[in-house]
């Protein structure tokens, strides 16, 4: 019989649920009140294949690891199955059984707590099935988290190591049990995994669970520790242990006699083991990144300094706010707490992020911190949607103390297009290192000196531009204050495309302009009008434009013969629109799967390079992934096709923008797909 009716409301899995509250029920009687334990309700008598469920029992993000039942069970060898989704191992998963053996005594009111087979998390449904001839009662039930998941020091900057070959290496530190590492080995090999950090770590203690496999279980293992990753030292080991579920825990305390930067664990594994499995490997400890975010020069706006003074020494009570500007735009992956004293950690705070220093946006929050040793560095994985100018830690608790804060990420330059820059030479007024200026990388940069300093750009194809974009360099005494972009016909006429006043709010900060000219040029300059000083430096720069080649033009490799698998919408949108060398006429189809567009050569040809042109059309139609394809001969098996060159998640500049893209190789083929 199926009870529930409409919409059902979920079940906190960790909180008491009644019996009675079910959502279905097979042939179990039910009692609202006047149990013989409580006095409230139950379900039962239930007998052999009875069961009671419950629709959407939510376990949040906390991986469940036991359950604990109040029960009354009349055999010994009767009891429940407690099922995951389906009320059967068929289809569901058994989470665990409870008999009436495992109770204090029979015919009586007992609560028992069972490990569960495997880590639960999300949404589920829930069964409990009754098995044997006897008679089972239920009263309540709870889920339990007991297998702390920690924001240990793996989920730091460092770099995991394994000594097999692994689809999922990274399961190993992604602070999730419902993943598992699992990889097979051969016979006898020594077997290790191995973390490096970009800085010294002192080890308080580590924890391991099991993985999702039990023949991939390792019977032991020696934690060791390294300098240089060559010399080892061993700090702790478990020669047996057998793990009975899985996700199962287990932790030690390490006696930390000195910062090491690489840790591994050394497995004991079967003779004939031919597969290792691991689901999870914690390092708890301390660890304060000298090169971290705070480190890149930037100001503390607000807050004591002495938390980002990579020390770590300096206690700092809450309630607290403090911001930090660091020199540039970052995409933060992770951030840091280092405290002093466990029984002060702080359990509640949030990390904001502003471009303004004004208004901020919540990043992360915390309300139920853990911190499991005194001295130790918790370290949280983050993924924000943007970056920001501004970070803003606030610890709410009272009289708790922290002693660092740390933020790690990268810096974020902006998006880069394959532009009109991609196609082009450069040279400078002056200097060697022009070509960082078109590198795609901000990292790097061209400085120039002297009092008319500029750089000229050459392209192959006539261009329409349509817009510019510049990013500075890492010194914010050498930004250009104005800057001209000018454009030069054949002879040597110029014409002024754009003039701009620049302000970078920080350092790796993107401006991007859009242009209103009708003309096309192939040689233009950039020049700096105004600078602070004598000498000026950019990171980047790109060109956006129309840049479609004309079809006499010989660097154009025009094909004899066009098809697509998909018909154009129009008679204006056919596929002749897509080699017609118009940018203003396109090709447009629908599909439900890929477009399949082929060209065909009268003769082997070889191509180093291949463009794509945006429509006028709204950017949801542009093409975001393809791969190209060639051969020498008619096929239509794609196993006789090789790819030259894929794109995955591709955008466009403008509308009307040409983008390049430039193989890694030439290749001489006949049909180009």
């Amino acid at each position: 019989f199926n009870c529930h009716l409409g919409a059902v409301e979920s079940h906190d899995a960790y909180a008491m649920n009644e019996a009675e509250d079910f959502n279905f029920v097979q042939n179990a009687q039910v009692l609202y009140s006047g149990n013989t334990d409580d006095g409230g309700g139950m379900v039962g008598p239930m007998r052999n294949k009875h069961y009671i469920g419950y629709r959407r029992v939510d376990f949040g993000s906390k991986p469940a690891s036991h359950l604990d039942l109040r029960v009354n069970i009349t055999l010994a060898s009767s009891g429940i199955n407690v099922f995951l989704d389906q009320p059967n191992a068929a289809k569901g998963i058994l989470l665990c059984s409870v008999k009436g053996s495992d109770l204090v005594a029979t015919r009586t009111w007992d609560t028992i707590r069972k490990m569960i087979n495997q880590p639960v998390t999300g949404v589920h449904d829930i069964y409990f099935v009754a098995t044997g001839s006897g008679q089972t009662n239920i009263n309540w039930w709870q889920f339990q988290s007991l297998n702390p998941v920690y924001a240990d020091l793996t989920n730091g900057q460092g770099t995991l190591t394994t000594s097999f070959a692994a689809v999922q290496p990274e399961a190993l530190v992604d602070g999730d049990l419902t993943t598992a590492c699992v990889a097979p080995i051969e016979e006898g090999s020594a077997t290790w995994i191995q973390y490096q950090s970009p800085s010294p770590m002192l080890l308080n203690g580590y924890q391991l669970f099991s993985g999702s496999t039990e023949e991939g279980d390792p019977s032991g293992w020696s934690l060791q520790a390294s300098d240089d990753g060559k010399n080892w030292e061993t700090l702790h080991e478990e020669p047996d242990t057998t793990f009975i579920v899985r996700g199962q825990r287990y932790f030690a305390d390490v006696q930390p006699n000195k910062a090491y930067t690489y840790y591994r664990l050394l497995f004991n594994l079967g003779e004939t083991q031919a597969k290792f499995s691991l689901s999870e490997w914690q390092l708890l400890g301390h660890c304060i990144d000298e090169s971290d975010l705070t480190a890149d020069g930037g100001t503390i706006i607000e807050g004591n300094e002495t938390l980002i003074d990579h020390i770590g020494k300096t206690t700092v009570p809450s309630p607290f706010s403090i911001v930090y500007c660091p020199i540039g735009n970052y995409t933060l992956s992770a951030y840091s707490i280092t405290i002093s004293d466990a029984a002060k950690a702080p359990t509640s705070w949030k990390l904001e992020g502003s471009a303004n220093g004004t208004s901020y946006k919540l990043i992360d929050q915390r309300t139920d911190a853990d911190f499991p040793y005194s001295g130790c560095t918790n370290v949280y994985r983050i993924n924000p949607e943007d970056s920001y100018l501004y970070y803003r830690l606030t610890v709410d608790d009272e009289e708790a103390e922290i002693t660092q804060w740390q933020l790690f990420g990268k810096p974020d330059f902006g998006t880069y297009y394959a532009d009109v820059t991609t196609i082009a030479t450069i040279t400078a007024s002056e200097g060697s290192d022009a070509e960082a200026l078109i590198d795609d990388d901000g990292t790097t940069f061209s400085t120039l000196s002297g009092s008319n300093p500029y750089w000229d750009i050459a392209t192959t194809i006539p261009v329409k531009v349509l817009g510019f974009s510049l990013v500075s360099a890492n010194d914010a005494s050498l930004d250009p204050q104005i800057v001209t972009l000018y454009g030069y016909d054949e002879d040597g006429t110029q014409t002024q495309i754009s003039n701009k006043t620049l302000t970078f709010p920080a350092r790796g900060s993107r401006l991007s302009f859009t242009t209103t000219t009708t003309k096309l040029f192939k040689q233009f300059r950039l020049q700096v009008d105004e600078a602070a000083g004598s000498s000026v430096r950019l990171a980047d720069f790109e060109l956006y434009g129309a840049a479609v080649a004309e079809k006499e033009d010989p660097i154009l490799l025009m094909p004899t013969n066009v098809v697509t698998s998909a018909a154009g919408l129009s008679n204006t949108e056919q596929i002749a629109r897509v080699y017609d060398c118009n940018r203003s006429t396109n090709y447009r189809a629908t599909f439900a799967e890929p477009v399949i567009i082929t060209y065909t050569f009268d003769q082997p040809v070889s191509i180093n390079a291949y463009s794509i042109t945006a429509s006028k059309n709204e950017p949801t139609r542009d093409p975001a992934s393809w791969v190209l394809e060639a051969a020498n001969i008619s096929v239509t098996n794609s196993e006789d096709w090789t790819v030259l060159d894929s794109r995955s998640e591709e955008i466009f500049s403008h509308r009307y923008a040409t983008q390049f893209y430039i193989l890694n190789e030439e290749s001489r083929m006949k049909n180009e797909e």
